[in-house]
């Protein structure tokens, strides 16, 4: 997924948000780490409340730099919620608000 907009990364997470289905999820993408800290907290909980939930969970390991084609692929990382992490969570966690209806930046899964 890389280059994706972080709303399909959210759809991505809240589709497979169930305690059985998040830890066995693996993206390959755009570090979801620089989302975290680059938006808004309000925004993060209003926009992107798995995100927001999981962000300090990823485990992200950056895919090595590629001379030839160096900004392709310079922020892509596999990531992974810790199965060990998921035995922190508070179980309010998994309970999500309704989705945002957002024609602006809607995207299908």
């Amino acid at each position: 997924m890389p280059h994706c907009s972080v709303n399909l990364y959210e759809n991505v997470l809240r589709y497979n948000w169930t305690i059985g289905d998040l830890p066995r999820l693996l993206i390959l993408g755009n570090i979801l780490e620089d989302y975290v800290l680059s938006t808004p907290e309000w925004k993060l909980k209003t926009a992107l409340p798995c995100l927001s939930r999981i962000g300090k969970y990823l485990v992200s390991d950056p895919l090595p730099d590629s001379e030839t084609y160096y900004s392709a692929f310079n922020n892509t990382a596999l990531q992974h919620v810790a199965i060990q992490s998921i035995a922190l969570f508070e179980q309010s966690i998994w309970q999500l608000p309704d989705e945002i209806n957002d024609e602006d930046n809607s995207e299908l899964i």
